[in-house]
């Protein structure tokens, strides 16, 4: 009907009748048709977008899978992981781009993996896609590859990882780029390196040449902070610090490329080192522990992430020159070596001296539970043992093939690559040695696995207490001989260190030890003490060995390291 009324020949023009009533309708009822066809288009066009985005932000099938593979490793290797500041991520369709430290190797991607809810998209050197069973699980999960120079004699080219990159943080989705370049095992923050800097500042020019002045970038400094990064059933703490929010109409975009680059770099730098433990050296960090626990000795009453913010604070205020203390450092140590010197920890020295028989009553305490557990903890062991030696192993071959003593942040991938693979072959073999053993029908293995599986990670809680009864029992031993003068001595000098951490405390920012939380009835104690998830803590720098472990025990390892180097410069001056 439209096109019979609407013919060309009704048309106005010179010489020629106007268009009828009826037919000028019929053209208004048809524009109005037009229109509301167009504004239809417009918003499925618009929902499509919408839909095509969210398909870019919901992880896919196999990507969760992986998610799921890495949960599981890190909640078996590390006792616990705490997440802070999860509400500083962007939500999803925001562009963002996850600035952690960068200290344990492959280990980090598994971690931001696992933890992070949104999908991240990493970045890895392109010669890990060629590993034949480890590229499958980085080609999957959307990691793009770049090119290092030390690996690329002839050059390198990473225009087109750039351009990707630039593209993914348009289309709103999340990346993960490590500011420090390489991984390191550090006692900080090393400099951050111009990489982020630049995708940031390319990616703000593309989104205001096509016009997108709504455009938002989040650069999050996030940190890993590992309490023995390398060691079994330590502690982690994730945290994602506020963003900095970036757009194409930002202040620095107005300056010159180098420049903006420069300031996004020194800003982010800032950031990163208040997020993550940022000392001078091991020994800072090290005696930084040993400032938290005068100053605030708590153990685990307060939460994991208590305790590393109050360490953070110490490796910066420790690390400020004092005109009216300088010796603090130097007293730290020589208390701190004089507890190594005698294996026992501050805690157990720190309470007024209990009695020689309230001492060999403990004693007996623990030896009645070392009664019930070594038996059950010895079928656990043998159990895991085929594990514990491969990690051991793999351990012993990067600590000799590694020249410095910053390349041991290789040591945990391995371990959890170990876990990785040996772990389900563990089970499977168990299980069937069951079915040989006794006989079951093959039909059995569909409940048997999962029951041993449950048993091998019931098994690590049983090898936690055992564990921590002997270093309690070591301990408890070793205060029992210790004289009262000794005894005295040391209490002398946590209270002096005490009065002169204050002095230095409202000097750098006058923080106050945290009030600890309120206690709850015995039956919450008994309760929490055989919770089968996981052993709780007495002090978070415990992990699975016989020995107490010093917050920093690699100094002793730098040292030997470099003395071996200057030997080995002797040899070829010789």
């Amino acid at each position: 009907q439209f096109l019979y009324f609407i013919d060309p020949s009704n048309m106005t023009s010179a010489g020629e009748r106007p268009l009828s009533p009826r037919s000028k309708e019929y053209l208004e009822r048809a524009e109005r048709c037009f229109e509301l066809q167009l504004s239809e288009q417009k918003i499925e066009a618009q929902k499509k977008l919408v839909r095509m985005q969210k398909r870019e932000e919901t992880p896919s099938i196999l990507y969760r899978g992986i998610r799921a593979i890495f949960s599981a490793q890190v909640d078996i290797f590390y006792h616990y992981t705490e997440i802070v500041g999860l509400e500083n991520l962007p939500p999803e369709g925001n562009a963002a781009i996850l600035c952690p430290n960068h200290g344990n190797s492959l280990t980090d991607a598994v971690v931001c993996v696992s933890q992070t809810p949104r999908l991240v998209r990493l970045t890895a050197k392109d010669t890990l896609f060629k590993l034949p069973f480890f590229g499958w699980f980085v080609r999957n999960l959307g990691t793009v590859p770049l090119q290092r120079a030390d690996e690329h004699v002839e050059g390198v080219d990473n225009k087109a990882a750039v351009t990707e990159l630039n593209q993914t943080l348009l289309d709103g989705a999340m990346v993960c780029l490590f500011p420090e370049g390489r991984s390191r095992f550090h006692w900080g923050v090393s400099e951050v390196r111009r990489g982020v800097a630049s995708i940031a500042y390319s990616c703000l020019a593309e989104a205001k040449k096509a016009g997108k002045t709504n455009y938002t970038l989040s650069l999050v400094p996030s940190a890993f902070n590992y309490l023995h990064r390398e060691k079994f059933r330590s502690g982690l703490v994730v945290e994602y610090a506020p963003p900095v929010v970036l757009t194409p109409e930002s202040e620095f975009m107005s300056l010159e490329k180098r420049d903006a680059i420069n300031e996004i770099s020194n800003q982010l730098q800032d950031l990163m080192s208040l997020t993550a433990f940022n000392a001078e050296d091991w020994n800072t960090m090290r005696i930084a522990h040993t400032a938290r626990n005068i100053f605030a000795p708590l153990g685990t009453r307060v939460t994991l992430a208590e305790h590393v913010k109050l360490t953070k604070y110490w490796c910066n205020a420790l690390s400020v020159n004092d005109s009216q203390d300088t010796t603090l450092r130097e007293d730290l140590t020589k208390y701190q070596d004089k507890l190594d010197s005698i294996c026992i920890k501050h805690q157990r020295v720190a309470r007024p001296r209990d009695s020689s028989l309230w001492l060999v009553w403990c004693m007996f305490l623990r030896v009645l539970q070392l009664i019930i557990l070594i038996p059950i903890s010895i079928l656990a062991i043998l159990l895991w043992s085929p594990i514990f030696y491969v990690c051991k192993q793999q351990e012993a071959a990067v600590m000799k093939r590694t020249k410095k003593a910053t390349h041991v942040d290789e040591v945990a991938q391995y371990k959890l690559l170990t876990g990785f693979v040996g772990l389900p072959a563990t089970v499977f073999t168990i299980s069937l040695a069951v079915v040989w053993a006794f006989s079951f029908p093959w039909m059995s293995m569909t409940w048997l696995l999962p029951l041993v599986a449950l048993f091998m990670w019931l098994s690590v809680r049983f090898i936690e207490d055992t564990f921590a009864s002997l270093r309690s029992l070591r301990s408890l031993y070793t205060l029992f001989h210790l004289s009262n003068e000794e005894h005295k001595a040391i209490t002398d000098t946590i209270k002096t260190l005490f009065t002169r951490l204050e002095a230095r405390a409202k000097l750098c920012g006058n923080i106050t030890p945290p009030d600890p939380p309120v206690k709850r009835g015995w039956w919450f104690e008994v309760i929490s003490k055989f919770d089968p998830r996981r052993r709780r803590k007495k002090d978070w720098n415990e992990c699975l060995r016989l020995y107490d472990v010093i917050p920093v025990d690699h100094v002793a390892l730098q040292r030997e390291r470099s003395s071996s180097a200057v030997l080995e410069e002797a040899k070829k001056d010789k």
